[in-house]
């Protein structure tokens, strides 16, 4: 902070902008601490790495959810789309809890898939939820889970990094929240929103390095869980998902 006198001698001062590298710097660390901050991208980034397993298929889907989330938020930043915030909200517990659901039974995923669907559509049309979702919305929800449920296991998982791109539109839309509240001038939006998506992916590869380098540990110091499968730590991030998503129905 700076204390300054105007006098008559002096009845004016300049404020001295930021310097591009400060800048930049500046929404590098805004948006590594976004991602950093929001529990149920973290739970996201778990839900996928648990679901593709292999380091190949992780990298092949995080570069699709990056790709994804890279032009919604630079869409939203610049004023090209003005989605609604709730739903996305709401889309975003979505993919947390289908994407658990996934990870966690693929050997069940058809009966997982429809009982899920029809879920979505039963928490939609609760007394009172009228007013608060679109019904067409919730449908088009139910609707998606009910086709990824008709798919065979090897074919989902080959759509896993396409899917990616589909669920980073939604969560992209979220990040652009961490710039929305800043109302920066669109002729100054560049390089601002590459530091914030820069500082974005330093904050996933971060959590799924610490992710990686935890289950790493946990199978050296105990090599018996090697043998434990995922339906556990899927089943926490799938009711996770679906808590997050009714709550955020219902406000």
């Amino acid at each position: 902070s700076r204390e300054i006198l105007l006098t008559e001698a002096r009845p004016a001062f300049e404020l001295a902008g930021k310097e591009s590298i400060s800048q930049f710097s500046g929404f590098f660390h805004l948006g590594f601490v976004h991602v950093l901050s929001g529990l149920d991208h973290l739970a996201f980034l778990a839900a996928l790495a648990l679901l593709c397993r292999s380091p190949r298929r992780i990298l092949l889907a995080v570069t699709g959810f990056t790709l994804g989330h890279s032009l919604t938020l630079a869409f939203v930043s610049l004023n090209i789309l003005s989605p609604d915030e709730r739903l996305i909200e709401i889309m975003i517990a979505f993919t947390i809890a289908i994407t658990a659901l996934e990870a966690g039974l693929p050997a069940q995923r058809r009966l997982a898939f429809r009982l899920f669907a029809a879920a979505t559509l039963a928490i939609a049309f609760l007394p009172g939820m009228s007013g608060n979702v679109s019904f067409l919305f919730a449908a088009g929800l139910a609707g998606f889970a009910l086709a990824s449920g008709q798919l065979p296991a090897q074919t989902a998982g080959r759509l896993v990094p396409l899917i990616s791109v589909a669920f980073g539109l939604a969560h992209g839309a979220g990040f652009a929240g961490g710039l929305g509240h800043l109302a920066l001038p669109a002729d100054e939006i560049l390089l601002p929103l590459l530091g914030f998506n820069l500082g974005v992916e330093a904050g996933q590869i971060g959590a799924l390095a610490v992710l990686y380098l935890t289950v790493i540990s946990v199978r050296r110091i105990w090599p018996a869980s090697r043998t434990l499968q995922p339906a556990l730590p899927a089943a926490i991030l799938f009711a996770a998902g679906c808590y997050w998503f009714a709550v955020r129905l219902w406000t």
